[in-house]
């Protein structure tokens, strides 16, 4: 459902990083809290494999793990704050479909939502409502195009688990924004 094979994540560019910092008046870093949920998997191992990437690119990360519930009262308290946070996402496996798991995630009038853009907003609610199979995946499709543009999240890794319980069944993974199984019998 609307996915796009042209979007690709940044490739890990240290040397570009670098060099766009300076070009944004850090030629020489800086430092900044990383805020992550403690519940999850995976969720502190990905951020300590994130502190070396910023550390490689002049960032020093202090990690602030935090409950959800602090995050989210940190983010009703100023939305205009600057926020750069890691957090598992719970969406990709819990069965939504791509279209509510956009909603949920990214709509920026929802609470706790960190991502801001009203075009994103306008396309998704339209999305919501509209009937017809093609323009609506026409419309997720270009949410989804500046949810990449904006880079308004960026996935380091997907746990995903797979249980079968025919033997004739195929697992095929694909590459998306938000996890897609394709089960074969």
């Amino acid at each position: 459902f609307a996915y796009d094979p042209s979007l690709r994540n940044p490739a890990y560019d240290p040397a570009k990083a670098r060099k766009l910092l300076a070009e944004a008046g850090y030629p020489k870093g800086f430092d900044m809290p990383l805020v992550y949920a403690v519940s999850g998997t995976g969720i502190r191992e990905s951020v300590e494999a994130s502190l070396l990437y910023l550390k490689a690119v002049g960032i020093t990360a202090y990690p602030q793990g935090m409950e959800m519930h602090q995050i989210l009262d940190m983010l009703r308290t100023d939305r205009e704050k600057p926020f750069v946070g890691l957090q598992e996402m719970p969406l990709a496996n819990a069965g939504s479909n791509s279209l509510e798991a956009l909603l949920i995630a990214y709509h920026s009038k929802l609470k706790g939502v960190v991502y801001k853009n009203e075009e994103f907003d306008n396309l998704i609610e339209a999305a919501v409502s509209e009937l017809n199979d093609e323009k609506r995946t026409a419309m997720v499709k270009k949410a989804v195009g500046l949810l990449h543009q904006d880079i308004g999240t960026l996935p380091l890794w997907n746990n995903v688990t797979v249980y079968s319980m025919k033997s004739n069944m195929d697992y095929a993974p694909q590459q998306h924004r938000l996890p897609a199984l394709a089960l074969k019998y």
